[in-house]
């Protein structure tokens, strides 16, 4: 409350989160009076620069430097797991001061915390380096042990952990500091080893666990298709502890649409040279999943249908197929390489990909189902238009879809 109170009266009732980081956090036995505090501000509509938050507090011994960030800028680090954000995420209690503004969505990945953790390491032993060619060793010394720390962290997160050990590296800290030399060539002899050690170890554990899961989850398969694979999948676990570990151990995004409870998952390939040989990827990439700890619907966008459920299932592959191959002969109407397959109270909708979004198109297929007697809406609409978790155009609103 002191704080908030001092800072700029158009900022102080916006804060929404405050964390407590850096010397303070991390080695509070060894902080005095003159230890900074160093702190991370998440701040409604900031847009000023990340240093430009200055608290005024009269007699005060130690400096306050505040890092503020938006909610929206927030967000897009601790999606990306930017380590100094995604720490603020597993701190002790004692250390998270307020934090009102809770990031949507968000699920931990090995694979982009191991990104994030090796970005900062170069950043401290580059810093490092720098600091001993300036003459300044004592800052030197502390990025070493920065880097150090966050590969502790970055273990500490492949074991499982919900609360980081903050004070890992304290031992770490009494050995750098005590070491009185001024010479890079010193530190780097003994440091370099240490780093690229630490580093490699993190990435093995994080490549041992990847492959267990996907040995786990291939376990499963039993199906013979994508729906009867997927649903061999999921039937391993709730809905969230699937989306969270396939966020986890493959790097996925899952696109949520919490008003109906549904979730979208893509598997980038890239993220993961794992990933070439797994065999489930096929029928997990688009992905739809309904449910928290129950699974009513799987879907597919991808090489398969999207379809929502086995009846639509069955209807596709018996009665709208062959629609599709006989209508686009005779009636000649340009349709993608994907449609979409959903029932409502016994009526079946089916969105196809086509260039005539507009055009005569709609009409056309409506009439060849009224002469197949089916039971069917058309809707035609362009892929990278539409969301499908509420079926509407994104980017053509006013259209129809």
């Amino acid at each position: 409350e002191k704080l908030i109170n001092s800072l700029p009266d158009n900022i102080k009732h916006r804060v929404r989160n405050i964390y407590l980081v850096g010397s303070r956090a991390w080695l509070p036995e060894r902080a005095s009076p003159s230890t900074d505090y160093d702190f991370f501000m998440v701040i409604d509509g900031y847009d000023g620069e990340e240093h430009g938050v200055h608290p005024n507090l009269p007699g005060m011994v130690a400096n306050v430097d505040i890092s503020a960030y938006s909610t929206q800028k927030w967000r897009q680090r601790v999606l990306s797991h930017e380590l100094l954000a995604l720490l603020c995420l597993y701190l002790p209690k004692e250390y998270v001061w307020k934090e009102d503004y809770i990031v949507p969505n968000f699920r931990f990945s090995l694979k982009r915390m191991v990104r994030g953790v090796m970005t900062e390491r170069w950043k401290c032993w580059d810093k490092a380096r720098r600091f001993f060619r300036d003459g300044d060793p004592y800052f030197g010394k502390k990025n070493i042990i920065h880097g150090l720390r966050y590969m502790m962290f970055g273990m500490q997160w492949v074991e499982g952990c919900e609360t980081l050990n903050v004070g890992c590296a304290t031992h770490v800290y009494d050995e750098v500091m005590g070491n009185e030399s001024s010479d890079w060539n010193d530190f780097q002899a003994v440091y370099n080893k240490k780093f690229s050690d630490a580093a490699e170890a993190l990435k093995e554990a994080v490549r041992v666990q990847t492959a267990q899961f996907i040995e786990r989850v291939s376990h499963h398969m039993k199906g013979s298709n994508w729906l009867e694979e997927a649903n061999s999948i999921l039937s391993i676990s709730s809905a969230e502890t699937l989306l969270s570990d396939l966020c986890k151990y493959l790097a996925c995004d899952v696109e949520s649409d919490t008003e109906q409870n549904l979730h979208r998952v893509r598997i980038d390939r890239s993220e993961s040279p794992a990933l070439e040989k797994c065999p489930f990827i096929s029928c997990l990439n688009g992905l739809f999943i309904r449910g928290g700890d129950t699974l009513d619907i799987v879907a597919s966008l991808g090489p398969a249908p999207f379809i929502f459920d086995e009846a639509a299932a069955a209807f596709a592959s018996q009665r709208v197929l062959p629609l599709l191959e006989t209508a686009t002969a005779v009636l000649r109407v340009p349709v993608g390489p994907w449609y979409a397959v959903s029932c409502d109270s016994g009526r079946f909708h089916v969105y196809c990909g086509s260039g005539d979004i507009l055009g005569e198109s709609t009409e056309r297929w409506q009439a060849a189902c009224e002469q197949h007697k089916l039971n069917v809406r058309f809707a035609f609409v362009k892929p990278l238009c539409v969301t499908f978790t509420r079926n509407r155009l994104a980017d053509e609103p006013n259209s129809r879809a």
